[in-house]
């Protein structure tokens, strides 16, 4: 006590010599308060239940489908839809399990990795038997309820991939029907060609022959002038052949009308035509070929009849995608993991609690050491300064 209040004199300066003897005074309190706190420690190991994970893992199945990034493949759902699912829809599934058996629903983390496939499902608890079916029970519900969704959604996607395949092919059919009665009316427009091109050169032939005709009919007139005769009977031939001639320009006239005006405006307008069917049968083989790419990725690459009808088209040339994968190629959701229990319990053991808690204990009680040894000099200060007032 002497030393103490020697410390006290010299602004309350503590050493390493003082710390010592005031532990040395306190050490009943020390011991008191860390028996205490062990006896808390132990009591709390003991009753602490050891807790352990249940774990499923659930991977999310995926289909092959046209466009579906570099490997084709794209997944049944997004992993984040299927983790909303789980936390909004099917867990509902759980906690009408537990109201049948009255008890409260364990509570069920929803992981989903990056870049991965898959959902993992966990939950703690203890290890009695009891607990150990509940879990499993809650995670089974859950993946089941994914896997039998997904079921339904992929039956929808089927049926509708299947009517995308139906629809194009029967848009290919279509374009090869009107392939070939373009190409029916090509040929009737090269055979109007033909006929026309044979009638030019009839009507030039005639042409030619009247343009002799004529020819002959004005030597002949130019004969009559030259003899000079001026009989009547000159003169009715005269006027006979200048008849004739008058005949054959009409004549000449015309078939040149027809050669020059209608048969080539015919024959540029049959040209045009024929062009324009060349033009559509491109197109629609074009626009025939880029479907069949897209419809061959839907039917099966060597079993499916479809391809066969294909081949049998009359105008379109049927070429085998070099895509041969099966159309949807479904690879199902599933249970990678059924539920279980991990054997090593998670958390802090009781040994680590009682040696952690053991260094508490002890700094709480040389804290609480220091607590009773400054309210005591508090206490005792204040009492010497109402004896010096008294």
């Amino acid at each position: 006590m002497h030393i103490i209040n020697h410390n006290h004199e010299h602004n309350d300066a503590i050493n390493l010599e003082d710390l010592f003897l005031l532990l040395l005074k306190r050490r009943k309190e020390i011991v008191a308060i860390f028996l205490f706190c062990l006896l808390l420690l132990v009591t709390f190991a003991l009753v602490k239940k050891r807790a352990y994970e249940y774990k499923t893992v659930i991977e999310v199945g995926s289909y092959y489908f046209p466009g579906g990034g570099s490997t084709g493949r794209v997944p049944i759902e997004l992993l984040d839809q299927v983790k909303v699912k789980i936390e909004e829809r099917f867990s509902v599934s759980v906690m009408r399990y537990f109201a049948r058996l009255e008890k409260e629903p364990v509570g069920i983390k929803v992981e989903a990795p990056k870049q991965s496939n898959i959902i993992v499902l966990k939950s703690q608890g203890g290890d009695s038997q009891e607990e150990e079916e509940q879990h499993l029970k809650a995670l089974s519900i859950l993946a089941e309820s994914v896997v039998e969704d997904h079921k339904l959604i992929m039956a929808d996607t089927v049926e509708k991939a299947r009517q995308k395949k139906e629809g194009y092919f029967r848009q290919i059919q279509k374009m090869d029907l009107d392939i070939t009665s373009i190409k029916e009316k090509k040929k009737d427009n090269m055979e109007k060609l033909k006929l026309l091109s044979e009638k030019e050169k009839l009507l030039k032939k005639q042409l030619e022959r009247v343009s002799r005709e004529i020819e002959d009919l004005v030597q002949q007139k130019r004969k009559y002038l030259e003899r000079g005769r001026g009989s009547s009977r000159d003169a009715m031939a005269i006027l006979l052949i200048d008849n004739e001639i008058k005949q054959s320009r009409n004549s000449r006239d015309s078939l040149e009308n027809q050669i020059k005006i209608n048969l080539k405006q015919s024959i540029i307008e049959k040209n045009a035509e024929l062009e324009q069917n060349e033009r559509s049968i491109l197109n629609l083989e074009q626009e025939a070929r880029s479907l069949i790419g897209i419809y061959t990725r839907y039917v099966l690459a060597e079993k499916d009849q479809s391809n066969q009808e294909l081949l049998k088209l009359k105008n379109i040339e049927f070429k085998q995608a070099e895509d041969r994968k099966v159309p949807l190629n479904v690879k199902p959701t599933t249970i990678a993991v059924k539920p279980f229990r991990i054997t090593t319990p998670t958390g802090i053991g009781k040994k680590q609690i009682l040696l952690i808690g053991g260094f508490l204990s002890l700094f709480v009680s040389l804290f609480m050491a220091f607590i009773i040894e400054f309210v005591s000099r508090l206490k005792t200060r204040l009492d010497e300064e109402n004896n010096k007032e008294s």
